[in-house]
């Protein structure tokens, strides 16, 4: 089994996510732009499914140093397994309404360090639970994962205030546009992006793609890397 730890950049204590890739060419692009993450969703339900088997024809292309997230949505022991078992993906991340046993059970599988936690940010009791995971890695999205609409980001900033031991990557309604703002509100670890540079889902705009990846990576961090 891949070992694969998660390192902020030295030089930018902040990491990007392009998700809900699709096609080699897009995941390489977001590589060469400096995207340090890519998510691949496995959950049959999204626009955005991208298969196992097909994913598995070209995952491997991707440089070594990018993390190759899967993404499910109430996903078996076993579905998860077999996504990183076979090292096409370094970690799972689960958007659905997984229990803090379930993921106990893939860390008993081997999974410690490797699990991201999603949560659907609706209010404050969205993430008051964030603690009863055994993870220290959790996205925190909008209601509608996938819809582009964001949500309250004072949130986002408030969880990182009461959990620094964990890191967070903020998602839900990000652009190239707005995307500096958030990171200024929240000061998250990591941001996350999938409509906001799509020309349709699952196919990104190569201008929307870098300009995002310049605006995350060009603005300030004020605390150091997690």
């Amino acid at each position: 089994m891949t070992t694969f730890e998660a390192m902020p950049d030295p030089i930018h204590p902040l990491r990007v996510k392009i998700c809900g890739q699709t096609q080699l060419a897009d995941a390489l692009l977001s590589a060469q732009a400096g995207a340090h993450m890519i998510g691949v969703i496995l959950f049959p339900g999204s626009k955005r499914h991208l298969p196992l088997d097909q994913a598995a024809a070209w995952i491997r292309q991707l440089p070594p140093a990018v993390e190759r997230v899967a993404v499910f949505v109430n996903p078996t022991v076993d579905e998860v397994m077999a996504a990183l078992d076979q090292e096409l993906f370094h970690t799972a991340q689960l958007h659905g309404s997984e229990t803090p046993d379930f993921f106990a059970a893939l860390n008993a599988r081997g999974l410690q360090g490797r699990l991201i936690k999603a949560l659907r940010v609706r209010n404050q009791a969205s993430i008051d639970s964030l603690h009863e995971f055994p993870t220290r890695r959790f996205l925190l999205d909008g209601p509608d994962p996938g819809s582009g609409q964001p949500f309250d980001w004072q949130l986002a900033a408030d969880a990182l205030t009461r959990h620094p031991e964990a890191s967070f990557l903020l998602a839900g309604g990000l652009t190239p546009e707005n995307v500096a703002t958030a990171i200024q509100s929240v000061q998250p670890h990591g941001v996350d992006v999938a409509s906001g540079v799509e020309t349709a889902p699952g196919h990104k705009d190569p201008d929307r793609l870098q300009q995002f990846i310049k605006n995350a990576l060009t603005t300030p961090i004020a605390r150091p890397p997690c």
